[in-house]
């Protein structure tokens, strides 16, 4: 009987986890299958609960319930405490380990563009759990960072939390050297954030991580006007070939997991 593994969250159809990971588990010819969870929040305890019996390998975490696990599992990473979200889980010795490869992900997407962040400005739009990780892990980079959200109280919650600046959302934008999308504004091609109106945008680096496409219009529009750009498509690898790694403890197969990638996104656009 195949070991379970897979995805937790909510309205997760569309989800192309299961493509990559289930790619590398053929190339590796591990017993294992990687299934998607769609869960009541009430739920999750008695869930994990059959998964201990069961023996399963672990799960990744999505939407909404990055938070809400840290208060159903045993021990949590240092990472995911730092970002307040776990997103990768592992079962061992009956017992759950919470971590986060959301910042793993980000960090190898602007390695992978060759975005040094170091002494950058960074500017972030977003105020939610994806804007938490990216902050985490820019700041790690020695970067300066500015977050930009609609919502007074989620700004301050950022200003208590990191060594950050924080700004209302404007189509004004101050100097940025990098900016992040951690929105979910570009997804399906509806929206953007702003783009600066009269900055060069030579050497500047713009990275959104919405996936689907793989180039939104925020990145479009940048690339345009000469712009480096950094999909999310790469940020999703990169957090999968971490979790990966934890859940199955064997080396990542990354280009079998990125061509299961680009395989299931080309579905999505038929």
């Amino acid at each position: 009987m195949k070991r379970i593994s897979g995805l937790i969250g909510r309205d997760i159809s569309y989800s192309l986890s299961p493509a990559m990971h289930n790619k590398a588990l053929d190339k590796l010819g591990i017993d294992a299958v990687y299934l998607l969870f769609d869960l009541e929040k009430d739920n999750l305890p008695d869930f994990l609960r059959i998964m201990i019996d069961v023996g399963a390998l672990g799960f990744n975490v999505t939407i909404p319930y990055k938070e809400v696990i840290m208060e159903l599992i045993d021990h949590i990473d240092s990472d995911a405490a730092g970002v307040r979200a776990v997103n990768t889980l592992i079962l061992l010795n009956n017992k759950w380990y919470g971590y986060n490869t959301d910042i793993y992900g980000i960090e190898r997407s602007f390695e992978n563009a060759n975005v040094n962040l170091k002494d950058k400005i960074v500017g972030i739009f977003g105020t939610g759990g994806a804007s938490k990780a990216a902050v985490y892990s820019i700041l790690k980079q020695e970067a300066k960072v500015w977050v930009m959200g609609r919502k007074p109280e989620k700004i301050a919650e950022f200003s208590r939390l990191y060594d950050v600046e924080t700004i209302a959302w404007t189509e004004d934008l101050p100097y940025f050297d990098v900016l992040v999308n951690a929105t979910p504004l570009g997804k399906g091609s509806i929206g953007m954030p702003p783009l600066p109106k009269e900055q060069d945008f030579i050497g500047k680096a713009f990275f959104d991580m919405v996936y689907s496409p793989v180039y939104t219009p925020f990145l479009i529009e940048a690339k345009k006007k000469g712009g480096v750009v950094i999909s999310g498509i790469d940020m999703l690898l990169y957090q999968g070939v971490k979790a990966f790694e934890l859940i199955f403890n064997n080396e990542p197969p990354v280009e079998d997991m990125r061509q299961g990638l680009l395989e299931a996104t080309e579905q999505l656009l038929k």
